[in-house]
């Protein structure tokens, strides 16, 4: 229907989108028609369709991963990056890292963008827009708490980027704005890794640089030890191998200057809260989660 009449198929069958079986097809058919077969009508649907978090955001997300490194198909990682992007974390986590968690363990899209990418260290052919596409959907694959997925995501953005310097700043800056603790540390260890591997001169200064002007510049970088050794160590890196950079060394070295976060509110103050069992009934989350810092964990 699309592709030969440019209609979807709640236009000939009125309110059969509703329907699972049909509105699966619908989302199926996103990774199979053409990518001129996107009409005012498909982008109606799909704005329907993300607008919520629930429902069909799984199938989704999986059609999403498939066709992530298409240039030319309108449900690519740009797609996909400006439905995650907008979200706040807690909001975001609630279908996007949930849908990630246990990826490694069987075959699927996710898998299968991870595995390519690690493979793909072995080859230099294939454009920088589709690296760049695959890079942007994988680090978004560093917000899960599965460490599988995160761990593997890391490595393939490694071996996918080493020799694509440019993309990597493109994507270190994209990504700057973004409160994501687990992104961004993860990111910033791919620079490191990248840093190790870098070839040329050029490119290795330009990461370098851009990696000390945001982090270290200004003398506080981010409250994080990991984040802060990784991006020393790819200063460090470039430092070792001569090549020059605008820099004074000793902002790159303990002590910073960053601010402390607020204190956490006192164990008795926890339980205070929750001494009473209608405020355990009524939020249970919070409940469960005290406990689990105060007892069972």
């Amino acid at each position: 229907l699309p592709e030969t009449h440019g209609l979807e198929i709640d236009q000939v069958v009125p309110g059969s989108i509703d329907e699972d079986v049909v509105r699966h097809a619908f989302i199926s058919s996103l990774i199979w028609r053409r990518p001129q077969a996107f009409s005012a009508a498909t982008r109606q649907r799909l704005k329907k369709l993300t607008s919520g978090q629930k429902g069909d955001s799984n199938g989704l997300l999986e059609a999403a991963v498939s066709v992530t490194a298409r240039p030319d198909h309108p449900c690519n990682a740009d797609w996909l990056d400006g439905w995650l992007r907008p979200r706040a974390m807690a909001d975001r986590d609630a279908f996007w890292s949930k849908f990630l968690f246990g990826k490694m363990r069987e075959e699927n899209s996710v898998q299968r963008l991870i595995e390519w990418a690690w493979a793909e260290r072995q080859e230099n052919r294939f454009p920088d827009e589709v690296v760049r596409l695959a890079s942007l959907t994988l680090a978004w694959f560093l917000t899960t708490s599965d460490r599988f997925v995160r761990d593997r995501a890391t490595k393939a953005l490694v071996a996918l980027l080493k020799d694509r310097i440019p993309v990597l700043v493109w994507l270190l800056e994209h990504f700057a704005g973004i409160a994501e603790p687990y992104v961004q540390e993860r990111l910033y260890a791919v620079a490191y890794g990248c840093a190790m591997h870098a070839r040329q001169t050029a490119e290795l200064r330009q990461l370098a640089q851009s990696v000390y002007n945001r982090i270290f510049q200004k003398g506080s970088p981010p409250p994080s030890a990991l984040l802060r050794d990784h991006a020393r160590g790819v200063v460090e890196v470039a430092a070792r191998h001569g090549v020059q950079l605008e820099y004074a060394p000793g902002r790159i070295m303990p002590p910073f200057r960053s601010k402390w976060p607020k204190a956490p509110p006192s164990l008795s103050r926890l339980r205070a809260h929750f001494k009473e069992e209608a405020q355990y009934e009524k939020d249970w989350a919070l409940s469960r989660i005290f406990e689990s810092v105060t007892a069972d964990d």
